[in-house]
C-alpha cells in the first residue's frame, strides 16, 4: 500500500501589487492567515508543529526560523504560506484536500489583503539576504551547508510530494529513493514555471531547478512518527489540476513498479 501526501509553498502579493517576500514583510503579516486555519484534532498524529505554531494546522507560515541568543523560538522570515495534506491511498481524496486547503487558504489571505501567486523562483532577487544576521546562537545551531540551504530556500517555492510504502524497511525506501532520483531529470520538466531573473525573462525555463539542482538533495528521506517517508522536492508549483494528478499517479507508479 503507497501513502502520498502533499505540500506546496506560496508567495503573495498585496494590494498594491506588491511581491512580498523576507525583505518587505513579516511573520506577523502571514500569521494570521496560518491562525484562522481550522483545527482537525488527528493531525497531531500526523503533523509537528511548524514555527510559532501551538497546534499543528495544514497551513503554516514558511521560512527560516529565527532564535534568539537564548535559543528560543521567536519568529519566521517568511517567504510565505505553505499548505500541507495528510498521507492518503486514494489520488482522488489527496486531490479533495488540496483543493479544500488551497480554496481556504486563498479566502482566508484575501480577508487580510493577500494574493498568493503561481511564482517557483522569486523573480527579483539573486540571493537571499536577510533584514536581521543570524546571531552566534543560530549559526551554532546549523552547519554552514545548513545555513546555505535555508537562505537559497527563502526564494524558491515549489512542491513537495512524501510517499511511503507500506512494510518497507530503510533500505527498502534508500533503494526507492534513489529510483525517483535516477529519473529526476526527466520527472521535473513537467513542472517548469520560473523563466525570470532580475525581474526578466532570464532565457531558461526554470531558474529554480538550475539554482537547486547542483546544490540541494531533491529527493530526501524522513522519518515521520515512525514511518520512513521520500520527500520529493523537485517540482515546481502548477497551476493545473490536470498536471499535478497527473504528476502524483506517476510518483504512485514508481513507488509500486519493481523494476528500472
Amino acid at each position: 500500500m503507497v501513502k502520498i501526501g502533499f505540500e506546496q509553498e506560496f508567495s503573495f502579493k498585496n494590494r498594491s501589487g506588491e511581491y512580498l517576500d523576507f525583505t518587505n514583510s513579516s511573520y506577523e503579516l502571514f500569521s494570521p492567515v496560518a491562525d484562522a486555519f481550522p483545527v482537525v484534532p488527528e493531525d497531531e498524529q500526523v503533523f509537528d508543529c511548524k514555527s510559532l505554531e501551538i497546534v499543528p494546522r495544514r497551513c503554516y507560515v514558511e521560512g527560516v526560523e529565527r532564535h534568539d541568543e537564548s535559543g528560543k523560538l521567536i519568529a519566521t522570515d517568511p517567504k510565505g504560506l505553505e499548505i500541507r495534506t495528510t498521507p492518503h491511498t486514494d489520488i482522488s481524496a489527496l486531490m479533495d484536500e488540496v483543493r479544500s486547503s488551497f480554496q481556504t487558504m486563498v479566502q482566508l489571505a484575501k480577508k487580510h489583503g493577500l494574493h498568493p501567486l503561481l511564482v517557483s523562483r522569486n523573480p527579483f532577487a539573486y540571493e537571499a539576504r536577510l533584514q536581521t544576521p543570524f546571531n552566534q546562537v543560530e549559526l551554532a545551531k546549523r552547519s554552514e551547508k545548513e545555513l546555505k540551504i535555508a537562505l537559497r530556500a527563502l526564494l524558491t517555492h515549489g512542491f513537495h510530494i512524501n510517499v511511503s510504502v507500506e512494510g518497507f524497511n530503510l533500505q527498502q525506501t534508500q533503494d526507492l529513493a534513489e529510483k525517483i532520483n535516477c529519473y529526476m531529470p526527466y520527472l521535473i520538466p513537467y513542472t517548469f514555471s520560473s523563466p525570470f531573473l532580475h525581474g526578466e525573462l532570464s532565457g531558461f525555463h526554470c531558474t529554480r531547478t538550475l539554482f537547486r539542482a547542483s546544490k540541494r538533495q531533491l529527493v530526501g528521506i524522513d522519518n515521520r512518527k515512525g514511518a520512513y517517508v521520500i520527500q520529493f522536492r523537485g517540482y515546481d508549483p502548477v497551476g493545473r489540476t490536470a498536471i499535478l494528478r497527473a504528476v502524483l499517479f506517476l510518483t504512485r507508479g514508481l513507488a509500486l513498479d519493481q523494476s528500472l
